[in-house]
This record gives C-alpha cells, structure tokens and sequence, in this order.
C-alpha cells in the first residue's frame, strides 16, 4: 500500500471515529423489549444507523463547500 493510500484510509477511519462519537449523542431511545419495537428501529436499518448515514453524508458535503467555495462553518 502506498504512503498516500495509507493516510487516506487513517483519514477514513478517523472520520469514522468521530461520526459514531457524533452519532451516539444524537441516538434515538432504544426499546427494551416489554413494549415491543420501536417505530424507529423498524426494518432493515436501525434509528441511529438513518441518522449516522445523514450525519455521515452532511459532514461530506460541508467538507466539500469548504474546499471549493472557502466557506468556513
């Protein structure tokens, strides 16, 4: 693996890091089972993975407004 390629995927996991870090703060409450599912942990995805994903993908398009626009937030 190459240097660059290296730091890339530290880059990534860092990101990562600080995503579920995020994410964990914002979770939505989780059902303990006596009164069944939650709405929001229905089908494939759970509740706080939605909302990592959106979290993930604002995160990107910020860093990308910053880099080609030179806004700062």
């Amino acid at each position: 693996m190459h240097h660059q390629q290296r730091m890339a995927a530290l880059g990534t996991d860092k990101e990562l890091s600080d995503l579920l870090d995020f994410s964990a703060m914002f979770s939505p409450p989780v059902s303990s089972g006596k009164n069944g599912p939650t709405s929001l942990a229905s089908g494939h995805f759970t509740g706080s993975t939605v909302y990592s994903l959106i979290w993930y993908n604002l995160h990107k398009m910020l860093s990308f407004a910053e880099l080609k626009l030179g806004l700062f937030f």
